[in-house]
């Protein structure tokens, strides 16, 4: 599809399979979960057509009302989360008609959001902006616990990711013996052996090709860039470490 018209997806963990429901709502630019924890939540992905059609402001106008539409069905029921590409800076002092559009949308639905700043540059690298975003609910706030941009090195995106914290209790598994928790480890670069990162990044770029030659090239050259860090950090960085709940023991 032509840029500013690509589609999205939502991913999720395989040990989630039983509680997650897709639902035939939405299009190409607008998908949507239902998590079936303690409190039904309702997982909104999407993209907002950008400005580089003539007839852009209607087709964000179809988009926002078709939104409405979805959050008139399940906000008695849901909480509901909505995130990703708007392309549209909802904080910057403008009076556009698409971001009154969207700012209109959320009073209408009392939807707030957590500015994080920069979170898209241009291909080109000349630009930059704020255009991605986590709506909630008002009436849920006391459940989000944070929103942020994390601070992931390996990223080749021209966006940011945006990371939504957010207390919610999946119901408990009777056929679990054991209570698996991971911990997250983040990478303390001052007692890392930063030369042997160096020698590992440098390496996985000599195998990059100097001037790629079409988009198939392009792509392959991100994605063993991306590999290369990845691959990299993982070899300084401190393996992740599992542990285990203790069992509960009838006496």
């Amino acid at each position: 599809m032509p840029r500013g018209y690509g589609g999205v997806a939502i991913l999720w963990k395989k040990n989630l399979d039983k509680l997650v429901t897709t639902l035939p709502i939405g299009n190409e630019i607008i998908q949507c979960i239902e998590l079936s924890g303690n409190q039904k939540l309702l997982f909104i992905s999407i993209y907002l057509p950008c400005k580089s059609s003539d007839n852009h402001l209607n087709e964000l106008y179809e988009c926002i009302d078709q939104l409405h539409e979805i959050m008139e069905v399940y906000k008695a029921t849901h909480q509901i989360i909505i995130g990703g590409d708007f392309n549209e800076n909802i904080f910057k002092e403008n009076n556009s008609n698409r971001k009154n559009y969207i700012l209109d949308f959320m009073s209408d639905h009392n939807l707030s959001t957590t500015e994080v700043g920069i979170a898209y540059t241009h291909t080109s690298g000349i630009s930059s902006s704020a255009i991605d975003y986590i709506l909630y609910q008002e009436k849920f706030k006391d459940y989000i616990i944070n929103i942020e941009k994390p601070d992931i090195i390996s990223n080749v995106s021209d966006h940011l990711p945006i990371l939504l914290q957010l207390n919610y209790e999946l119901p408990s598994s009777n056929s679990e013996s054991q209570k698996q928790v991971t911990t997250n480890h983040k990478v303390k670069w001052n007692n890392i052996d930063r030369d042997k990162y160096k020698i590992l990044v440098e390496e996985g770029i000599a195998l990059l090709k100097v001037d790629p030659m079409n988009p198939n090239e392009l792509d392959e050259a991100f994605q063993t860039l991306n590999h290369t860090i990845t691959k990299a950090t993982l070899a300084v960085a401190p393996k992740t470490k599992k542990r285990y709940g203790r069992r509960n023991y009838k006496s």
